[in-house]
């Protein structure tokens, strides 16, 4: 049984495991997975909100840190890698992308892929295109999967299934309409994707700034196409609930605007996003991860595609999918879906996907990430800080701080980023907040689906962060 514990309890040196989430609906159910993984095999892991961990970055035990991206900005990584963490990568976004010199520019840095000790991906064609864009790194490349790919395999899905069917209740047989445009309708200002690819350094030349620009003229025609294409939908399907989950990154005024001209389309964006997959009659995309997603749970999964340019169309989500180019092949895609007559996926698609994604079946790919974090020699410490380890860590940044770097390291690793402290992001968008009791309802449906996880315990460290160790960690 999973116990709910105070940390002032917890006093036994252990390994430990640091998993920051970003975006809670995508990362948050299958990195807690990948703790409890961990802590079965004798670790301690410690999981949250990315920014509370920050502000926790001189208390908290060493171990290995398992970062969402190896991009720049580096201050973050140099800064924990100089606190003693053994800095590795789990990029939440490695197997979707345009191509491998898009993906290279946008989410890898030559400094940050030296920072790791290992860069995990999910699967054999991420492996190949890190390996080529940083070769003295190659042998620490590890093809483990992505732990969000065990939550949607068959011995998994249950733990949604009291979710789906509530969803169900409410909805119908509805249609699923997940969407990923922030490239032009961002949360954060209609300017925030240009200012981040200037930070990596994709606008240095003129020939990148016009691909730069192509792209998101590319996505402003989507998105508008899209806007207009659910609203006949909608109309076209009267008997059948048409529902808008726009990414979190995104602006939702738009997305509201559109489901205002029809009584049967509306914007959700509630918990996670497979119950909502697993309920749904029908996932309608244009290149997000979310049709993957749905393709391997079952789900009939059209891409609306008004428009198409390899430039700029990504390298997976709309290939497994059916493909739908203007509405009326699009409503035709779908009444086919909602009445059964869709065909079956090809073998095409099928082996596009294994390329891409590994551990279908076989071990999880969180088993997998913990037989990899086993290679590595992890001290064993306590969960409680003391004075000592404060200074040491202080001690260890002034080289940083010699480097004009600590003031930098300072803000992003121990304090909340500039988007949380504003208030427009953080609590409100990416991670909307997090209870104990949530967590350990949680274990225990990870526990009821598999069998394992019956002698964990769990603690608060902070508000939405919290510590899995092993159950044996507490007795005597």
């Amino acid at each position: 049984m999973t116990t709910p514990r105070t940390t002032d309890a917890l006093q036994p040196s252990l390994r430990w495991v640091h998993l920051p989430v970003e975006v809670k609906v995508r990362e948050f159910q299958s990195r807690l997975f990948l703790a409890c993984s961990a802590a079965e095999r004798g670790y301690g892991a410690v999981i949250g909100a990315k920014s509370k961990l920050a502000d926790l970055a001189l208390d908290l035990p060493t171990g290995i840190y398992v970062e969402k991206s190896s991009q720049r900005p580096i201050e973050g990584h140099q800064a924990r890698r100089a606190m003693g963490h053994l800095m590795c990568c789990l990029d939440e976004e490695g197997f979707v992308y345009i191509d491998a010199d898009e993906y290279a520019a946008s989410r890898l840095d030559h400094d940050s892929q030296d920072l790791l000790e290992r860069t995990f991906t999910w699967g054999d064609d991420q492996a190949d295109v890190v390996a080529r864009f940083h070769p003295p790194t190659a042998d620490r490349i590890r093809v483990t999967g992505n732990p969000r790919v065990d939550l949607w395999r068959p011995e998994l899905r249950t733990i949604y299934q009291d979710e789906a069917d509530a969803l169900t209740a409410q909805h119908g047989g509805f249609v699923l309409v997940p969407t990923a445009l922030a490239v032009v309708n961002n949360s954060r200002g209609p300017d925030f994707f240009l200012h981040r690819v200037a930070e990596n350094g994709m606008l240095d030349t003129p020939e990148k700034a016009q691909l730069v620009h192509g792209y998101i003229e590319h996505s402003r025609a989507i998105f508008e196409a899209l806007c207009k294409a659910v609203v006949r939908l909608a109309e076209a399907v009267p008997d059948r609930q048409v529902i808008i989950r726009p990414h979190p990154s995104e602006d939702l005024a738009p997305w509201e605007e559109a489901a205002a001209a029809a009584d049967n389309l509306s914007v959700v964006h509630e918990g996670p996003v497979t119950p909502w997959l697993q309920a749904a009659a029908a996932v309608v995309h244009n290149n997000c991860t979310t049709g993957v997603e749905a393709f391997l749970m079952g789900r009939p999964t059209i891409a609306y595609a008004p428009r198409q340019d390899r430039r700029y169309d990504q390298n997976v989500p709309n290939r497994i999918s059916r493909l739908a180019t203007d509405e009326d092949e699009l409503i035709d895609m779908v009444r086919a879906s909602l009445d059964g007559t869709a065909p079956a996926p090809t073998a095409a698609a099928l082996d596009l996907l294994g390329h891409h994604i590994s551990a279908l079946d076989g071990p999880f790919a969180a088993t997998r990430l913990v037989d990899a974090f086993d290679e590595l020699d992890v001290p064993e410490e306590q969960l409680v800080s003391s004075p000592g380890r404060r200074a040491r860590r202080k001690l260890r940044m002034l080289p940083l701080r010699g480097r004009r770097l600590g003031r930098v390291a300072a803000e992003r690793v121990t304090s909340r980023t500039a988007e949380d402290r504003s208030g427009r992001v953080g609590a409100a968008g990416k991670f909307p907040g997090s209870s104990l009791a949530e967590v350990v309802e949680l274990i225990h449906r990870f526990s009821g689906a598999t069998g394992r996880f019956t002698d964990l315990d769990c603690f608060e460290i902070r508000p939405d962060v919290y510590a899995i160790t092993p159950g044996t960690a507490t007795s005597g």
